[in-house]
């Protein structure tokens, strides 16, 4: 009977664990603008200044005194979320390394008429020529997120094995994973977002899914709970 017991206790851990990792890799933080049309002006004017064409300059003048700005950005949606997880992070990092560049499909941006596509041209080849001037710290962030997203993954297998085995160290290890992946996660999104403002516009924010809250909140209570229900079947 108590080896019944310590078995179904494993198993229930064993998928708790499974459950917190698939959370955690596959859960996102979703990057969020509140104002689509401003940022389209944002980045407009600064392209338009960029390019010292007066020309290029006089034409928006007389478009924004017109009231053609406007008329064209209406066509815009007003507010652009995009969900980046830890598998959607990679998927975007392996598509740069072979394409060297950031395309629409890969920030889910718009296309349904001509001015989203005219916007989102600007847009990426802003993002595309900041990341192209900063290639080497690219690449090496790349590489580094790759290692991460190893150990993440090893982490909740080590984990699950110390179950498997009865170890108190189960905990500390799912307690490391958990806690760091959780932090990795939103530092490297939050810094992603810093790159996007400095890049594009400046009003840029984040925020954390509930179901990554979920992961997290899982593998904590599982972590403290562990040692305790091994130590009490271990006594009986």
């Amino acid at each position: 009977m108590k080896k019944v017991v310590r078995m179904l206790l494993r198993a229930v851990f064993i998928v708790v664990i499974f459950v917190c990792g698939y959370l955690t890799l596959k859960s996102p933080v979703t990057v969020n603008v509140t104002d689509v049309h401003e940022l389209a002006r944002t980045v407009i004017n600064q392209n338009a200044t960029a390019s010292g064409s007066t020309t290029l300059k006089d034409a928006l003048k007389l478009a924004q005194s017109a009231g053609l700005e406007d008329k064209v950005l209406d066509q815009l949606p007003k507010q652009y979320h995009h969900d980046l997880s830890y598998m959607g992070l990679y998927n975007l990092s392996v598509t740069y390394e072979a394409n060297g560049e950031v395309t629409a499909r890969n920030l889910s941006l718009p296309q349904n008429n001509q001015t989203e596509k005219a916007v989102n041209h600007i847009i990426l080849q802003n993002i595309n020529r900041e990341l192209a001037a900063n290639n080497k710290q690219v690449e090496q962030v790349i590489n580094i997120f790759h290692y991460v997203i190893l150990v993440i993954i090893l982490g909740f297998v080590l984990a699950i094995l110390l179950v498997l085995f009865g170890k108190y160290g189960a905990s500390i290890a799912l307690l490391l994973t958990t806690l760091g992946s959780f932090g990795i996660l939103q530092y490297s999104t939050g810094q992603l977002v810093m790159s996007l403002r400095d890049a594009v516009y400046r009003g840029i924010d984040f925020t954390t899914s509930t179901m990554l809250w979920t992961g997290l909140g899982l593998g904590v209570i599982a972590a403290i709970l562990w040692p305790i229900c091994l130590k009490v079947t271990k006594k009986n």
